[in-house]
């Protein structure tokens, strides 16, 4: 028995390039899919309380009682939300060089998540967010 593999030189040329042109605007794209999950993960963890480095330290008690007045059904957790301003303004760059950034629309509103970021750690990953999200990376990208 005899097998003849013929290949089509040509064909196979125009997929590798067509391949190659094309795998940096798949990974652009799962990289963009990656970072707005990196802002749920930080948006979900922080309205249980919860930062990277486990719960958030309470409020001081003047600043509870303001809390209490000042929003309606709020159930007593540490969530650095009043106004949503802040959480609502974070976001993911588009890519470039295979590179995004999240951050805030706003100066303000990255100032106040610069300043709560010192005090209760939300605004960052631990190993296990980060193992997951290299996941949800390489499912997105192989799609």
């Amino acid at each position: 028995m005899t097998v003849t593999v013929k290949i089509d030189s040509k064909g196979l040329q125009a997929f590798i390039k067509r391949t190659l042109r094309d795998m940096p605007k798949e990974i652009d794209k799962a990289l963009y899919k990656t970072a707005q999950q990196g802002i749920n993960v930080i948006l979900d963890r922080t309205e249980k309380g919860i930062g990277t480095d486990g719960r958030f330290d309470k409020y001081s008690p003047d600043y509870e009682l303001w809390k209490s007045k000042y929003v309606k059904d709020w159930k007593g957790v540490v969530d650095l939300n009043v106004t949503g301003e802040m959480t609502g303004a974070m976001m993911a760059t588009k890519p470039v060089n295979h590179r995004t950034r999240l951050g805030f629309t706003n100066p303000q509103a990255s100032a106040k998540a610069f300043w709560n970021n010192r005090k209760r750690k939300f605004f960052e990953f631990n190993k296990k967010e980060i193992n997951n999200l290299g996941a949800f990376f390489r499912k997105e990208l192989f799609r």
